[in-house]
């Protein structure tokens, strides 16, 4: 009977002798904590849980070059104090800017028809509108007459009375006409219309969406 005992015990000899051996080796590689609990304990790692978390080192992602490297579902992003829904995108157009293009207006821009046919003006605030792309100029012209006479004249005292503009003209004397104090009419009256329009190119004009 203790044949068969000693014989069952020195076949799992090796197995026993090499966990003496790990156990031996494990209790002289620990290294007893410097410092009483819970001081010294392992900071815990980033993990899916719902709890926040804080990193004391700084945080490098993506470096595997995923598609998109920070995702935020939900919530704010804050850069310290500063928290937002959204963030501008750096070199970002911004809605209500207006400029001119050499094709059809391209995605999230929308025609602006307000400018067809006009120049754009600053100032101050928007809307403001004016101008023409014709013009004429006034001016008041001023001829001689007498009471009795027909047609432009001057007295036999040789005084006159006329101008076109600012120049002032001697109407000549008709023989025959009538007697009297001669007397000074005027009309006022414009030229014909004249063009604005400079040499041009037209452009689209578009608005940011």
């Amino acid at each position: 009977m203790r044949k068969q005992i000693f014989s069952k015990i020195s076949s799992y000899f090796p197995q026993i002798l090499a966990l003496l051996l790990l156990s031996a080796f494990a209790a002289y590689g620990w290294t007893e904590p410097t410092q009483a609990p819970p001081g010294g304990n392992v900071a815990t790692p980033l993990n899916t849980s719902n709890i926040g978390q804080s990193k004391e080192g700084g945080l490098i992602l993506n470096t595997g070059g995923a598609t998109n490297g920070l995702v935020i579902d939900k919530g704010n992003l804050c850069l310290g104090a500063d928290c937002r829904g959204s963030w501008p995108v750096a070199g970002a157009i911004p809605s209500g800017m207006i400029a001119m293009f050499d094709t059809s207006c391209p995605a999230g821009w929308t025609r602006f028809a307000a400018l067809d046919n006009k120049f754009p003006q600053g100032a101050a605030t928007y809307g403001g509108t004016g101008g023409a792309s014709t013009h004429t100029h006034g001016y008041t012209d001023k001829m001689l007459g007498t009471p009795g006479g027909a047609g432009p004249q001057i007295s036999s005292s040789g005084s006159a009375c006329g101008e076109y503009g600012s120049r002032i003209f001697t109407v000549e004397i008709i023989p025959g006409g009538g007697d009297g104090a001669p007397t000074c009419s005027s009309a006022s009256r414009t030229t014909g219309s004249g063009d604005n329009m400079p040499p041009y190119l037209n452009v689209i004009w578009c608005k940011k969406d």
